[in-house]
Protein backbone atom coordinates (compact mmCIF):
# COMPACT_ATOMS: atom_id res chain seq x y z
CA UNK A 1 0.00 0.00 0.00
CA UNK A 2 2.83 2.20 0.36
CA UNK A 3 3.25 2.58 -2.93
CA UNK A 4 -0.07 3.88 -3.65
CA UNK A 5 -1.16 7.11 -2.79
CA UNK A 6 1.58 8.18 -0.33
CA UNK A 7 2.49 11.59 -1.52
CA UNK A 8 -1.22 12.63 -1.59
CA UNK A 9 -1.68 10.92 1.89
CA UNK A 10 1.27 12.51 3.45
CA UNK A 11 0.02 15.92 1.99
CA UNK A 12 -3.68 14.86 3.33
CA UNK A 13 -2.33 14.15 6.58
CA UNK A 14 -0.56 17.53 6.55
CA UNK A 15 -3.51 19.38 5.45
CA UNK A 16 -5.69 17.89 8.40
CA UNK A 17 -2.95 19.23 10.75
CA UNK A 18 -2.91 22.13 9.10
CA UNK A 19 -6.79 22.21 9.51
CA UNK A 20 -6.48 21.88 13.85
CA UNK A 21 -4.62 25.41 14.06
CA UNK A 22 -1.11 23.83 12.91
CA UNK A 23 1.80 24.08 15.44
CA UNK A 24 5.46 22.92 15.67
CA UNK A 25 7.59 20.55 13.14
CA UNK A 26 7.79 18.07 15.78
CA UNK A 27 4.03 18.33 16.40
CA UNK A 28 3.59 17.77 12.76
CA UNK A 29 5.71 14.83 12.49
CA UNK A 30 4.10 12.77 15.55
CA UNK A 31 0.81 13.79 14.20
CA UNK A 32 1.62 13.08 10.49
CA UNK A 33 3.22 9.68 11.53
CA UNK A 34 0.03 8.35 13.60
CA UNK A 35 -2.54 8.93 11.21
CA UNK A 36 -0.50 7.08 8.17
CA UNK A 37 -0.07 4.52 10.70
CA UNK A 38 -3.30 4.15 11.13
CA UNK A 39 -3.90 4.15 7.38
CA UNK A 40 -1.50 1.39 7.10
CA UNK A 41 1.39 3.95 5.80
CA UNK A 42 5.37 4.16 6.65
CA UNK A 43 5.87 6.74 9.16
CA UNK A 44 7.98 9.70 7.46
CA UNK A 45 11.72 11.47 8.79
CA UNK A 46 11.41 14.99 9.15
CA UNK A 47 13.28 15.44 5.61
CA UNK A 48 10.35 14.00 3.86
CA UNK A 49 8.18 16.05 5.91
CA UNK A 50 9.57 19.21 4.91
CA UNK A 51 9.41 18.02 1.18
CA UNK A 52 6.04 17.26 1.53
CA UNK A 53 5.17 20.80 2.69
CA UNK A 54 7.21 21.67 -0.63
CA UNK A 55 5.02 19.63 -2.68
CA UNK A 56 1.56 21.24 -0.66
CA UNK A 57 3.04 24.39 -1.63
CA UNK A 58 3.68 24.18 -4.91
CA UNK A 59 0.08 22.04 -5.61
CA UNK A 60 2.69 18.76 -6.42
CA UNK A 61 0.13 16.10 -5.76
CA UNK A 62 -3.35 14.69 -7.03
CA UNK A 63 -6.29 17.72 -6.43
CA UNK A 64 -8.91 19.04 -7.90
CA UNK A 65 -6.91 21.75 -9.61
CA UNK A 66 -4.01 19.36 -10.81
CA UNK A 67 -5.33 20.15 -14.37
CA UNK A 68 -3.76 23.77 -14.29
CA UNK A 69 -0.27 24.43 -15.23
CA UNK A 70 2.35 24.42 -13.14
CA UNK A 71 2.94 27.49 -12.84
CA UNK A 72 -0.32 28.35 -11.66
CA UNK A 73 -0.79 25.65 -9.32
CA UNK A 74 2.34 26.78 -7.24
CA UNK A 75 1.14 29.23 -4.26
CA UNK A 76 -2.80 28.33 -4.25
CA UNK A 77 -1.99 26.72 -1.30
CA UNK A 78 0.17 28.52 1.37
CA UNK A 79 1.15 27.63 4.90
CA UNK A 80 3.40 30.31 6.89
CA UNK A 81 5.66 29.88 9.63
CA UNK A 82 6.42 32.71 12.22
CA UNK A 83 7.71 31.79 15.71
CA UNK A 84 8.24 28.03 15.55
CA UNK A 85 4.65 27.63 14.39
CA UNK A 86 2.92 26.15 11.37
CA UNK A 87 -0.44 27.24 10.02
CA UNK A 88 -2.47 27.99 7.35
CA UNK A 89 -1.41 31.25 5.75
CA UNK A 90 -4.73 34.13 5.76
CA UNK A 91 -5.86 33.76 2.42
CA UNK A 92 -4.71 30.36 1.60
CA UNK A 93 -7.58 27.90 -0.47
CA UNK A 94 -7.99 24.17 0.92
CA UNK A 95 -7.02 21.26 -1.27
CA UNK A 96 -10.24 19.47 -2.20
CA UNK A 97 -8.77 15.51 -2.63
CA UNK A 98 -11.63 14.52 -4.87
CA UNK A 99 -13.62 12.88 -1.44
CA UNK A 100 -17.16 11.82 -1.78
CA UNK A 101 -19.56 13.77 -0.58
CA UNK A 102 -21.79 11.48 2.59
CA UNK A 103 -24.27 11.00 0.14
CA UNK A 104 -22.06 10.05 -2.45
CA UNK A 105 -20.14 7.44 -0.35
CA UNK A 106 -23.22 6.06 0.17
CA UNK A 107 -23.64 4.96 -3.30
CA UNK A 108 -20.72 2.90 -2.94
CA UNK A 109 -21.25 0.00 -1.30
CA UNK A 110 -24.11 -0.03 -4.18
CA UNK A 111 -21.52 0.20 -7.06
CA UNK A 112 -19.34 -2.81 -5.36
CA UNK A 113 -22.33 -5.17 -4.86
CA UNK A 114 -23.14 -4.69 -8.76
CA UNK A 115 -19.28 -5.33 -9.63
CA UNK A 116 -18.58 -8.07 -7.37
CA UNK A 117 -20.83 -10.01 -9.99
CA UNK A 118 -17.71 -10.22 -12.49
CA UNK A 119 -14.63 -9.89 -9.65
CA UNK A 120 -13.19 -12.80 -11.83
CA UNK A 121 -12.13 -10.18 -14.42
CA UNK A 122 -8.85 -9.11 -13.78
CA UNK A 123 -9.65 -5.45 -14.44
CA UNK A 124 -12.77 -5.43 -12.10
CA UNK A 125 -11.13 -7.21 -9.50
CA UNK A 126 -8.41 -4.10 -9.66
CA UNK A 127 -11.11 -1.45 -9.93
CA UNK A 128 -12.58 -3.18 -6.58
CA UNK A 129 -9.14 -3.09 -4.85
CA UNK A 130 -8.77 0.72 -6.07
CA UNK A 131 -11.85 1.50 -4.87
CA UNK A 132 -11.26 0.32 -1.33
CA UNK A 133 -7.86 2.21 -1.08
CA UNK A 134 -8.93 5.32 -2.61
CA UNK A 135 -11.90 6.22 -0.40
CA UNK A 136 -10.65 4.17 2.59
CA UNK A 137 -13.71 2.29 2.87
CA UNK A 138 -13.88 0.54 6.28
CA UNK A 139 -15.54 -2.87 7.11
CA UNK A 140 -19.20 -0.93 7.39
CA UNK A 141 -18.74 -0.10 3.72
CA UNK A 142 -18.17 -3.43 2.98
CA UNK A 143 -20.56 -5.08 4.87
CA UNK A 144 -22.83 -2.49 3.38
CA UNK A 145 -21.31 -4.00 -0.56
CA UNK A 146 -22.12 -7.47 0.44
CA UNK A 147 -26.09 -6.90 1.33
CA UNK A 148 -26.42 -6.16 -2.86
CA UNK A 149 -27.31 -8.55 -4.73
CA UNK A 150 -27.23 -8.94 -8.78
CA UNK A 151 -30.38 -11.44 -9.22
CA UNK A 152 -30.23 -12.51 -12.70
CA UNK A 153 -29.91 -15.63 -14.58
CA UNK A 154 -26.61 -16.89 -14.89
CA UNK A 155 -24.78 -18.28 -17.78
CA UNK A 156 -24.29 -22.28 -18.31
CA UNK A 157 -22.06 -23.25 -21.36
CA UNK A 158 -21.26 -26.60 -22.01
CA UNK A 159 -17.81 -27.31 -20.66
CA UNK A 160 -16.81 -24.36 -18.93
CA UNK A 161 -19.10 -24.87 -15.39
CA UNK A 162 -19.57 -22.17 -13.41
CA UNK A 163 -16.90 -20.11 -15.50
CA UNK A 164 -19.58 -19.93 -18.26
CA UNK A 165 -19.74 -16.41 -17.73
CA UNK A 166 -16.98 -15.43 -16.43
CA UNK A 167 -15.44 -16.78 -20.02
CA UNK A 168 -18.18 -15.55 -21.88
CA UNK A 169 -17.38 -11.92 -20.44
CA UNK A 170 -13.85 -12.39 -21.66
CA UNK A 171 -14.80 -13.63 -24.79
CA UNK A 172 -16.38 -10.88 -25.81
CA UNK A 173 -13.55 -8.60 -24.34
CA UNK A 174 -11.75 -10.35 -27.05
CA UNK A 175 -14.14 -8.98 -30.01
CA UNK A 176 -13.86 -5.56 -28.40
CA UNK A 177 -10.25 -5.65 -29.11
CA UNK A 178 -10.67 -7.34 -32.93
CA UNK A 179 -13.20 -4.41 -33.17
CA UNK A 180 -10.96 -1.85 -32.33
CA UNK A 181 -7.73 -2.82 -34.75
CA UNK A 182 -10.74 -3.55 -37.08
CA UNK A 183 -9.27 -7.29 -37.52
CA UNK A 184 -11.93 -10.38 -39.49
CA UNK A 185 -12.71 -13.01 -37.45
CA UNK A 186 -13.80 -16.42 -37.97
CA UNK A 187 -15.29 -18.69 -35.56
CA UNK A 188 -17.55 -21.72 -35.87
CA UNK A 189 -21.48 -21.27 -34.60
CA UNK A 190 -24.04 -23.40 -33.73
CA UNK A 191 -27.57 -21.64 -34.35
CA UNK A 192 -30.03 -21.43 -31.56
CA UNK A 193 -32.32 -23.16 -33.20
CA UNK A 194 -30.31 -26.24 -31.77
CA UNK A 195 -30.26 -27.20 -28.50
CA UNK A 196 -27.36 -29.35 -28.89
CA UNK A 197 -24.25 -28.57 -30.60
CA UNK A 198 -22.41 -30.94 -32.78
CA UNK A 199 -20.24 -31.11 -36.08
CA UNK A 200 -23.59 -31.35 -37.79
CA UNK A 201 -24.84 -27.94 -36.86
CA UNK A 202 -21.93 -25.85 -36.72
CA UNK A 203 -21.29 -23.77 -39.53
CA UNK A 204 -17.64 -21.47 -39.46
CA UNK A 205 -18.64 -17.85 -40.46
CA UNK A 206 -15.93 -15.24 -41.18
CA UNK A 207 -16.77 -11.82 -40.39
CA UNK A 208 -16.30 -8.20 -39.86
CA UNK A 209 -17.08 -7.37 -36.29
CA UNK A 210 -18.70 -4.11 -35.64
CA UNK A 211 -20.86 -4.17 -31.99
CA UNK A 212 -21.27 -5.79 -28.74
CA UNK A 213 -24.56 -6.00 -27.53
CA UNK A 214 -26.16 -7.00 -24.23
CA UNK A 215 -29.84 -7.85 -23.76
CA UNK A 216 -31.41 -9.93 -21.18
CA UNK A 217 -28.38 -11.12 -19.44
CA UNK A 218 -27.05 -12.27 -22.94
CA UNK A 219 -24.40 -11.32 -25.28
CA UNK A 220 -24.59 -10.87 -28.60
CA UNK A 221 -22.11 -9.78 -31.35
CA UNK A 222 -22.99 -7.45 -34.59
CA UNK A 223 -21.11 -8.39 -37.39
CA UNK A 224 -20.99 -8.54 -41.39
CA UNK A 225 -20.27 -11.57 -43.28
CA UNK A 226 -16.69 -11.12 -45.58
CA UNK A 227 -17.45 -10.18 -48.83
CA UNK A 228 -21.16 -9.79 -48.13
CA UNK A 229 -23.49 -6.47 -47.08
CA UNK A 230 -25.92 -7.69 -44.74
CA UNK A 231 -25.78 -7.75 -40.89
CA UNK A 232 -26.11 -10.79 -39.10
CA UNK A 233 -26.20 -11.30 -34.72
CA UNK A 234 -24.41 -14.01 -33.09
CA UNK A 235 -25.02 -14.92 -29.51
CA UNK A 236 -21.59 -15.21 -27.55
CA UNK A 237 -22.60 -18.00 -25.98
CA UNK A 238 -23.24 -20.28 -28.93
CA UNK A 239 -20.07 -19.64 -30.07
CA UNK A 240 -18.17 -22.81 -30.67
CA UNK A 241 -15.75 -23.37 -27.15
CA UNK A 242 -15.94 -19.93 -27.01
CA UNK A 243 -13.26 -19.48 -29.53
CA UNK A 244 -12.72 -16.68 -32.30
CA UNK A 245 -9.20 -16.63 -34.23
CA UNK A 246 -8.21 -14.00 -36.63
CA UNK A 247 -8.67 -14.14 -40.41
CA UNK A 248 -5.51 -14.29 -42.05
CA UNK A 249 -4.40 -14.49 -46.12
CA UNK A 250 -2.22 -16.57 -47.83
CA UNK A 251 0.75 -14.75 -46.41
CA UNK A 252 -0.34 -15.70 -42.90
CA UNK A 253 -0.79 -12.10 -42.57
CA UNK A 254 -4.22 -10.41 -40.37
CA UNK A 255 -6.77 -9.36 -42.58
CA UNK A 256 -8.20 -5.93 -41.91
CA UNK A 257 -11.52 -3.84 -42.63
CA UNK A 258 -12.77 -0.31 -42.30
CA UNK A 259 -14.93 -0.30 -39.55
CA UNK A 260 -16.70 3.35 -40.02
CA UNK A 261 -17.30 2.30 -43.69
CA UNK A 262 -18.80 -0.53 -43.10
CA UNK A 263 -20.62 0.24 -40.08
CA UNK A 264 -22.21 3.48 -42.42
CA UNK A 265 -22.99 1.07 -45.27
CA UNK A 266 -25.06 -0.73 -42.70
CA UNK A 267 -26.67 1.78 -40.94
CA UNK A 268 -25.60 0.36 -38.06
CA UNK A 269 -26.22 3.86 -36.27
CA UNK A 270 -30.07 3.75 -36.66
CA UNK A 271 -30.00 -0.53 -37.33
CA UNK A 272 -31.81 -0.99 -33.35
CA UNK A 273 -33.84 2.01 -33.41
CA UNK A 274 -37.19 0.29 -33.76
CA UNK A 275 -36.20 -3.06 -32.83
CA UNK A 276 -37.27 -4.53 -29.34
CA UNK A 277 -34.21 -6.60 -28.69
CA UNK A 278 -31.21 -8.03 -31.40
CA UNK A 279 -32.88 -8.83 -34.16
CA UNK A 280 -32.12 -8.18 -37.88
CA UNK A 281 -35.09 -6.83 -39.67
CA UNK A 282 -34.56 -6.67 -43.39
CA UNK A 283 -34.09 -2.72 -44.35
CA UNK A 284 -37.56 -2.75 -46.01
CA UNK A 285 -39.51 -3.91 -43.05
CA UNK A 286 -42.11 -1.36 -41.91
CA UNK A 287 -42.34 0.57 -38.90
CA UNK A 288 -45.24 0.24 -36.65
CA UNK A 289 -46.99 1.97 -34.33
CA UNK A 290 -48.09 -0.51 -31.98
CA UNK A 291 -50.05 -0.12 -28.95
CA UNK A 292 -49.62 -2.52 -25.76
CA UNK A 293 -52.07 -2.88 -23.05
CA UNK A 294 -51.24 -4.20 -20.04
CA UNK A 295 -53.32 -5.00 -17.01
CA UNK A 296 -52.57 -5.56 -13.33
CA UNK A 297 -49.40 -6.15 -11.91
CA UNK A 298 -47.84 -6.06 -15.37
CA UNK A 299 -49.29 -2.81 -15.68
CA UNK A 300 -48.27 -1.45 -12.27
CA UNK A 301 -44.68 -3.43 -13.65
CA UNK A 302 -44.71 -1.56 -17.16
CA UNK A 303 -45.24 1.42 -15.48
CA UNK A 304 -41.80 1.46 -13.86
CA UNK A 305 -39.97 0.05 -16.86
CA UNK A 306 -39.06 1.91 -20.48
CA UNK A 307 -38.68 -1.56 -22.26
CA UNK A 308 -37.87 0.70 -25.43
CA UNK A 309 -37.24 4.56 -26.44
CA UNK A 310 -40.16 4.66 -28.18
CA UNK A 311 -42.47 3.45 -25.26
CA UNK A 312 -45.12 5.88 -24.54
CA UNK A 313 -47.70 5.77 -21.72
CA UNK A 314 -51.08 7.33 -24.41
CA UNK A 315 -54.06 6.00 -21.72
CA UNK A 316 -54.92 5.09 -18.37
CA UNK A 317 -57.72 2.88 -17.99
CA UNK A 318 -59.35 3.18 -13.87
CA UNK A 319 -62.07 0.96 -14.59
CA UNK A 320 -60.10 -1.96 -15.96
CA UNK A 321 -57.10 -1.56 -14.03
CA UNK A 322 -54.85 -1.07 -17.14
CA UNK A 323 -52.03 1.23 -18.90
CA UNK A 324 -51.40 1.77 -22.46
CA UNK A 325 -48.51 2.05 -24.19
CA UNK A 326 -46.84 2.44 -27.77
CA UNK A 327 -43.89 1.30 -29.26
CA UNK A 328 -42.76 1.79 -32.90
CA UNK A 329 -41.07 -1.21 -33.77
CA UNK A 330 -40.72 -2.94 -37.15
CA UNK A 331 -42.64 -6.07 -38.14
CA UNK A 332 -41.81 -8.58 -41.16
CA UNK A 333 -44.16 -8.38 -44.16
CA UNK A 334 -47.38 -10.71 -43.16
CA UNK A 335 -47.40 -13.66 -44.39
CA UNK A 336 -51.16 -14.12 -44.20
CA UNK A 337 -53.84 -11.39 -44.13
CA UNK A 338 -54.36 -9.67 -40.95
CA UNK A 339 -51.45 -11.23 -39.29
CA UNK A 340 -51.02 -10.71 -35.59
CA UNK A 341 -48.18 -8.72 -34.81
CA UNK A 342 -46.53 -10.89 -32.48
CA UNK A 343 -46.02 -13.29 -35.27
CA UNK A 344 -44.38 -10.91 -37.05
CA UNK A 345 -41.76 -10.07 -34.38
CA UNK A 346 -40.57 -13.09 -32.60
CA UNK A 347 -38.69 -10.76 -29.94
CA UNK A 348 -42.15 -9.14 -29.55
CA UNK A 349 -43.63 -12.25 -29.03
CA UNK A 350 -40.89 -12.93 -26.52
CA UNK A 351 -41.47 -10.02 -24.46
CA UNK A 352 -45.56 -10.33 -24.13
CA UNK A 353 -45.01 -14.02 -23.22
CA UNK A 354 -43.53 -13.30 -20.05
CA UNK A 355 -46.88 -11.35 -18.84
CA UNK A 356 -49.37 -13.98 -19.80
CA UNK A 357 -53.05 -12.66 -20.21
CA UNK A 358 -51.87 -9.96 -18.58
CA UNK A 359 -50.73 -7.85 -21.89
CA UNK A 360 -52.15 -8.10 -25.27
CA UNK A 361 -51.53 -6.11 -28.56
CA UNK A 362 -55.08 -3.79 -28.80
CA UNK A 363 -53.65 -2.83 -32.75
CA UNK A 364 -51.21 -1.31 -34.90
CA UNK A 365 -51.00 0.57 -37.80
CA UNK A 366 -47.69 1.54 -40.44
CA UNK A 367 -46.07 4.84 -39.65
CA UNK A 368 -45.93 6.77 -42.53
CA UNK A 369 -42.90 8.73 -43.38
Amino acid sequence: MEKLNSKTERIRCICDFLDRGGGTLTEMQNFVNQALEDKGFASIEVRSLRYSLKQLKDGDFEHSLSNLPEAERKNIFKWEYAGGIYRWAAKSLRPEFGDLEEEERSTLPFLMGILKRYETLPAVRRILGQLIEHYRLNEEDLEGASAVFHSAPTLHVQGHGKSSEKNVVELAIQLLGHIRREELIEFNYSSVAFIEADMTTLHCHTVMPLQIRLYDNLYYLSAVPHNEKHLLTFRLDQIHRLRVDIATDEKEQPIHFDRKKVEKAMGLRSHFKHVLGVWNHATEDQVYDIRVEFFEWAASYAKRLQFHPTQTLIHRNIKNNSLVFSFKLKLKPEAYPNQPAEERSPELSFFLGRFRRYARVLGFEAVRG
